[in-house]
């Protein structure tokens, strides 16, 4: 006959200092969960806990005794949670195990595809690994890791995207000898190979630009109108980007040059009446602000 109930397990919790456990229970999985009070400024804690300073001249605290000494997930996985398909990315992960046994860890990518169990490592050191996702869409990627024993922890997981983005606009279609003052409009199009619909960012070439233009349907003609100020030559350039904030390259320049008019001819010498069938000259003069050569047309009424 059995009296005492059986000491299922034991282990010791707490600091160099007066510390004081008011409450206890126990999970499905056999962990015990300890609060109390502690006087301790060295008492332990964990990776990634809640508050590991020492407040005041006592604290409270919470601590898990886990059955197992299985490794404990620090941080990770972290990386870029915002992606280009088909493009390579690197996660890493960090854990501890407080029997100091070298680490495993296991990338599960989302996409059906996993890194199988990569190590081991140091306790306590950073792992990474790579992957490149083939399709767009949203995936989650989970970690896991494992001690030479075999214990091992919960997933931990991130949530990133993948998408397309648009392609290169085509290069800007429109006139490219242009008036000083006046406008000028041009046009591109491009493709989004998710169907996403788009915006344009006109590039002017002379520190303007348009802002983000739209949106407009994959593969749309699209046009937008400037002038410039000053006479000079300009490039300009268009990229896109779709709804989800995904960017194209630029597309390819189209070079203008922008021009002052000359000004408006005056007639300096020349008869205002004559006869019929009688030739008579006519001189015009008119000055180009750019300093180019003129042509002269005249149109006898």
């Amino acid at each position: 006959m059995v009296i005492d109930p059986q000491l299922e397990y034991s282990t010791y919790v707490g600091g160099s200092s007066a510390d004081y456990g008011y409450g206890i229970a126990i999970d499905g999985s056999g962990n015990a969960y300890v609060t109390g009070w502690t006087w301790s400024s060295d008492f332990p804690t964990t990776p990634g806990c809640y508050d590991s300073s020492f407040n005041g001249s006592y604290d409270v605290f919470v601590s898990k005794l886990v059955l197992s000494n299985k490794p404990v997930i620090s941080t990770g996985p972290t990386g870029e949670t915002k992606g280009i398909t088909g493009t390579s990315y690197s996660y890493t992960v960090e854990a501890s195990d407080y029997d100091g046994d070298q680490i495993y860890y296991w990338f599960d990518w989302g996409d059906g595809t996993n890194s199988g169990w990569k190590g081991p490592y140091s306790s306590g050191a950073t792992a990474s690994a790579s992957h490149i996702w083939t399709n767009s869409g949203d995936y989650t990627i989970k970690v896991k890791a494992k001690d030479i024993a075999g214990l091992e922890t919960d997933w931990r997981s991130l949530s990133v995207r993948m998408n397309y983005p648009p392609a290169k606009p085509s290069k800007p279609a429109g006139d490219t000898l242009l008036r000083v003052g006046s406008y000028y409009s041009y046009s591109t199009s491009t493709t989004d190979p998710d169907g996403d619909n788009v915006y344009y960012w006109f590039d002017w070439g002379d520190g303007n630009h348009s802002g983000w233009y739209g949106t407009y349907s994959s593969g749309q003609i699209v046009s937008a109108s400037h002038y410039w100020n000053t006479s000079g030559t300009y490039n300009i350039k268009i990229k896109a980007k779709d709804t989800r904030s995904y960017e194209s390259d630029w597309s390819d320049n189209l070079s203008i040059r922008v021009k002052y008019a000359p000004n408006t001819p005056s007639i300096i010498s020349g008869p205002s009446s004559g006869n019929v069938n009688t030739e008579y000259t006519y001189i015009a003069v008119a000055t180009d602000s750019d300093g180019d050569n003129l042509y002269y047309w005249f149109d006898w009424g």
